[in-house]
Parts: C-alpha cells; structure tokens; sequence
C-alpha cells in the first residue's frame, strides 16, 4: 500500500472561533455591503423598457362548426 499525503483536516470548529472572535468586522463588512448594494439599486436607473399592444378579435369559431347559429 503506497503512502499518501493527505492535506490536513478542516476543522469547522477552528474557523467559527475565528469568527466568533472577529463578529463585529464580518457585521460590518457585510452591512456595508448590503447598504452599497440597496444605494447602488435605488439611484441606478432601469436598463430597459417594454411596451406591448394586444390585439382581441371576435370568436369566429361558430360560423366555421355551426355551434351556436340561430
């Protein structure tokens, strides 16, 4: 059987201490952001614009099967 090198394990706990320890920059990176990002939304103006026209015609199947002729 061949030796291989694994890479260490992660440790989840590890890196929520971190975290944990760390809690008002991950706070405040991630108001900043979310605060740039509803500014950025709200001046931007639309990219596009749409208008449509709908045209309705009358139901002329009655005259094609006879339904409804008097």
């Amino acid at each position: 059987m061949e030796n291989k090198n694994y890479p260490e394990e992660i440790d989840i706990q590890k890196y929520l201490l971190v975290l944990k320890r760390r809690w008002l920059v991950v706070t405040g990176v991630f108001a900043t952001l979310t605060g740039l990002a509803i500014f950025t939304v709200s001046v931007q103006k639309p990219a596009y614009e749409a208008s449509g026209k709908l045209l309705f015609q009358s139901n002329r199947t009655s005259s094609l099967t006879g339904v409804g002729e008097k």
